[in-house]
């Protein structure tokens, strides 16, 4: 399984990464833990909560997204002022 550690999601997002432990925690954002207690989130949890959000991706390369051709918030932001 390909999973993201909370540093990993936080930067791709750009939000704290204590906004992804927040999230984690109460349910908002799947993810499980190591046996050392650190959150995990699959690539798969963490595509479905940016779809479900409709959170803004800064650095889509991080999800494995930009590959797809998925567009950066700068690209979004272009295609607004038409």
């Amino acid at each position: 399984m390909d999973v993201l550690s909370t540093r990993d999601l936080a930067a791709a997002l750009g939000v704290s990464e204590s906004s992804i432990k927040r999230w984690a925690d109460d349910g908002t954002l799947r993810a499980s833990r190591t046996a050392g207690g650190h959150r995990r989130i699959a690539r798969a949890d963490a595509i479905r909560f940016v779809r479900e959000t409709r959170a803004t991706v800064v650095r889509p390369q991080l999800l494995g997204l930009a590959e797809a051709g998925v567009a950066s918030a700068d690209e979004r932001a272009g295609d607004d002022a038409e």
